[in-house]
C-alpha cells in the first residue's frame, strides 16, 4: 500500500491474449526450482516491478491443470523488463513487456500446489472483473456533476442547454448507468464477502460498468462539445481510459462468451424432481 514494493501480474503473452490457458512460458524443475522461459505482454507496471507473479507451464501436457504460478523478483538473473509502451490512455500505469531468460526461482516461490495455477488465474480473473473498474464508476459520478452543472450554466438559442431534450436524456442515460454500476458493484461484493460462486456475475459486472464508463464518457464529450475535445478536458481524457476497460481483464466479446456459456450450461442441468 506504501508503494515500496511496486508488484505485476505477467499473465498474457504475444501469442496468448483471450486464450489465456494457450501459454508458451514453461517453468521446468531444476534443482529445489524451476527455470522459466518465455515472455508476457501487456504487463500493467512490468517496466517498473519490483516482483511479478508468472503464470507458466510445469506441464504443458496436462492441459490446464499443468499450469503453475510463481513469484519472480526483479533481480532474479534472467528477468528482463523492457520499456514501457505508450498506451492510448491509462497513463499513471505503465505497461510493457517481460522477459525470461533461463531464470531460476526456488521452489519456495512457487504459489500453491504445481498444477494450482489454473485454480488461482480464476480465482484472481473473478476478484479483478468484480472490482477492477471501482475507479471508473467514481468517475462516472464525476462526469454527471460535470455535465449537469455545464449543462444548466452553458447558454445557447437564449436558453440552458439543459432544456433540451437531447441533453437533459443524456444526463438521465449517465444517471441510470451510475446507479446500476453502482448497484454491480454492491451485489459483486456481497457475492464475494459471503463466498458464493462468482465467475459469471463477475463477467457481467465486468461487461456493464466497462461498457457503461465509455458511454457515459461518450455522453460527457458531447454534452461539452468543443471544451470536450480538447486535451485539457476530463471528457477527452476518460474516453481513451474507457477505451481500455472493454479490453483488459477479459474483453467485452469474452465476457459475453463467459455469461452465455453458463448459462447455457444451467438449462442443460437436471432440474429438481428428476427431470
Amino acid at each position: 500500500m506504501s508503494g515500496e514494493l511496486i508488484g505485476a501480474f505477467a499473465l498474457t503473452e504475444p501469442t496468448a491474449g483471450s486464450d489465456a490457458l494457450s501459454l508458451q512460458t514453461t517453468a521446468e524443475h531444476n534443482r529445489a526450482g524451476y527455470i522459466l522461459n518465455g515472455q508476457k505482454a501487456f504487463v500493467g507496471m512490468g517496466p517498473v516491478c519490483d516482483f511479478a507473479i508468472v503464470f507458466a507451464q510445469t506441464a504443458p501436457e496436462k492441459g490446464r491443470w499443468g499450469l503453475s504460478a510463481f513469484v519472480v523478483r526483479a533481480d532474479d538473473e534472467g528477468f528482463l523488463r523492457a520499456d514501457r509502451q505508450e498506451k492510448v490512455g491509462l497513463n499513471s500505469v505503465p505497461m510493457g513487456q517481460l522477459e525470461f531468460r533461463d531464470c531460476w526461482v526456488p521452489e519456495a516461490r512457487r504459489i500453491g500446489r504445481e498444477g494450482a495455477g489454473a485454480t488461482i488465474l480464476q480465482a484472481t480473473l473473478d476478484w479483478e472483473r468484480c472490482f477492477i473498474l471501482t475507479a471508473q464508476v467514481g468517475a462516472m459520478r464525476r462526469q454527471l456533476n460535470e455535465c449537469t452543472e455545464h449543462a444548466v450554466s452553458r447558454k445557447q438559442f437564449g436558453r440552458s442547454i439543459s432544456e433540451f431534450q437531447s441533453v437533459s436524456n443524456r444526463l438521465a442515460d449517465m444517471r441510470v448507468r451510475l446507479e446500476t454500476c453502482e448497484l454491480m458493484l454492491a451485489r459483486a461484493a456481497q457475492l464475494y464477502d459471503t463466498g458464493q460462486p462468482l465467475t459469471q456475475f463477475a463477467a457481467m459486472a465486468n461487461l456493464h460498468i466497462s461498457e457503461a464508463f465509455l458511454s457515459s464518457s461518450m455522453d460527457a464529450m458531447r454534452t461539452f462539445g468543443g471544451r470536450g475535445y480538447l486535451q485539457s478536458s476530463n471528457s477527452g481524457t476518460d474516453v481513451n481510459d474507457a477505451l481500455g476497460g472493454v479490453i483488459y481483464s477479459g474483453t467485452s466479446d469474452i465476457q459475453r462468451e463467459i455469461i452465455a456459456r453458463m448459462e447455457l450450461g444451467k438449462s442443460s442441468q437436471p432440474k429438481n424432481g428428476g427431470d
